[in-house]
């Protein structure tokens, strides 16, 4: 039998189908969870599984490629990347660091010019990379992009039932919990259900972890020895250093 008759991938569509059939009974007649909440909510579901675990590597799409301008040093990231492994330009693989330790190997740093000439590295506060040498005319000549090794949320919202998951399909079906999660909160007599809700996120919650902080997931880029998440007892301490 041709293996092409068989479906691959779970879409939007069964993982709907699921939850109104085997969860909500939610099958006859006019639903009373509209399809365009079902799919805003398991776009939601998606985004949080991959704040929780580190499913979407990428080292290739816009979101991991920064393109660097002659003459500037600072550059925002974009906000779906959770997890900075590595940051590369031309095949070379850059040092982070902090303030502290530009400050005591070159006092000059954020004056000098050109990557190629010399070690290049790079300082992150927030969602801002500042790199350091500036980069030059020639320098984006040679590579113009600083590519990050990251791990990112999902690219693009669930808007069809047609529409595959981006995260490995052995678990997609665990994110119909955050879809029930949040279908009985919705606020009606024959919909909301605070007991089903909180149980739901629990089982969503023990299928993909907690989900990290915004704090945390801000300033864990700055670590200079680690991009791993910041320990809890240090994950407040407020950043005042001047760039």
């Amino acid at each position: 039998v041709s293996q092409s008759r068989y479906k691959v991938k779970m879409n939007a569509g069964d993982l709907a189908t699921i939850v109104r059939s085997d969860y909500l009974d939610d099958n006859k007649g006019e639903f009373l969870w509209d399809t365009p909440s079902l799919l805003r909510r398991l776009t939601e579901a998606q985004r949080q599984a991959c704040n929780r675990t580190d499913f979407l590597y990428d080292d290739s799409s816009d979101v991991a490629k920064i393109k660097l301008e002659a003459g500037v040093s600072s550059y925002h990231f974009s906000q779906k990347i959770t997890v900075i492994e590595r940051f590369v330009w031309n095949g070379k693989y850059l040092a982070k660091k902090s303030k502290d330790m530009l400050d005591r190997e070159n006092a000059n740093w954020r004056t000098i010019t050109g990557l190629d000439k010399n070690e290049p590295c790079v300082l992150v506060r927030g969602q801002t990379i500042r790199i350091t040498p500036i980069p030059t005319t020639e320098d984006i000549a040679l590579s113009p992009y600083l590519v990050l090794e990251c791990y990112r949320l999902p690219l693009v919202d669930i808007t069809s039932l047609e529409q595959c998951f981006e995260i490995p399909d052995e678990y997609v079906p665990n994110l119909k919990y955050w879809a029930l999660h949040e279908a009985y909160k919705k606020q009606d007599a024959d919909t909301f259900n605070q007991e089903k809700s909180d149980y739901y996120l629990s089982r969503f919650d023990a299928a993909f972890g907690r989900p990290v902080p915004a704090n945390v997931r801000l300033h864990q880029f700055e670590a200079p020895l680690s991009l791993q998440i910041i320990p809890h007892a240090r994950k407040n301490k407020a950043v005042s250093e001047d760039w």
